[in-house]
């Protein structure tokens, strides 16, 4: 495997289409038993793979934006 090559892992996607359909990052996380605080930085290192902003944050919760709803139908 070459150096710095990163592989999606399925485990992400699947958090990321739980995010996604919740639309809440602390409802998905108490379903995926993980903290809030790691399933954000998950996130985050999927849109980063990606090079993509997958969701638009805000004070009112999160929504996909267009790129995460390109993904998430993909």
């Amino acid at each position: 495997m070459k150096e710095g090559i990163n592989f999606m892992k399925i485990e992400n996607i699947k958090l990321f289409l739980l995010v996604a359909k919740s639309e809440s990052i602390s409802q998905a996380a108490e379903i995926a038993f993980v903290s809030p605080q790691n399933l954000s930085f998950i996130i985050k290192q999927l849109e980063n793979e990606l090079g993509l902003q997958l969701f638009v944050r805000s004070n009112q919760g999160i929504a996909l934006s267009k790129d995460g709803e390109q993904f998430f139908h993909y």
